[in-house]
């Protein structure tokens, strides 16, 4: 009969296994940075408030320690892999570089959301109807500001107006508008979706087409 302490030492040993395999897989076999920027950033955000209160900008009370060393871990993360995307071989650098980011995980996630906010408006300002669905996609109305929101919402409108104001909208501009107006109604932008649906209703789409994009109220909700 197996010793139960070797049995729960093997069934570790197995789990340790199988999670650094799924890491592995994850980030296909590039774990060992994963575990230093995860490391560094955790590190970071644990000194974090130090680190501000050295600076002479003490960071706002309320935060938890398990809240700052997490949000350092996220903010390693975004600082290394997205806004800089680091060189993932150079590993000192590489720590260090997390490690600052995860001590000042405010203004690292505040400049990642700005990012993403930036990159969103741009994508919509393309009167490309497949670039503004894969924007309103990746950035949905509730993650990011009113007023960018707005902003890209008016671009959303006048491109589906604009499309629909060609003298013969062929069966593929049809179909464009109505999948951007079910990603805008889902995602968000009700106005843009309110504008789908009449285009459509202007252009005889039919009633299948339409209701694709009204089929629930989200599309008819009065944009605040």
């Amino acid at each position: 009969m197996t010793d139960p302490i070797d049995r729960a030492d093997a069934m570790l040993v197995t789990g340790w296994r199988r999670i650094i395999a799924a890491i592995s897989l994850l980030f296909r076999g590039d774990v060992m940075p994963f575990f230093v920027i995860c490391a560094a950033g955790l590190l970071g955000g644990a000194l974090s408030e130090s680190a501000y209160e050295l600076a002479g900008s003490p960071l706002r009370p309320g935060g938890s320690m398990a809240t700052r060393v997490g949000l350092g871990m996220v903010a390693a993360g975004l600082g290394t892999l997205i806004l800089a995307n680091s060189d993932r071989n150079d590993r000192l650098r590489l720590f260090f570089f997390a490690l600052l980011c995860g001590m000042c995980y405010p203004s690292v996630i505040g400049q990642a959301m700005s990012d993403v906010e930036r990159r969103a408006k741009e994508a919509t300002e393309s009167r490309n109807m497949a670039v503004q669905k894969s924007a309103i996609e990746n950035t949905p109305a509730a993650d990011i500001s009113p007023d960018v929101r707005q902003e890209m919402e008016r671009n959303i409108v006048a491109t589906i107006e604009k499309a629909g104001s060609a003298s013969a909208p062929n069966a593929e501009t049809i179909k464009e508008i109505s999948e951007l107006g079910q990603v805008a109604r889902e995602n968000g932008y009700d106005s843009a979706a309110i504008t789908a649906a009449e285009t459509l209703t202007k252009l005889n789409a039919g009633d299948a087409a339409v209701d694709a994009v009204i089929m629930s109220e989200a599309a008819t909700r009065p944009v605040k």
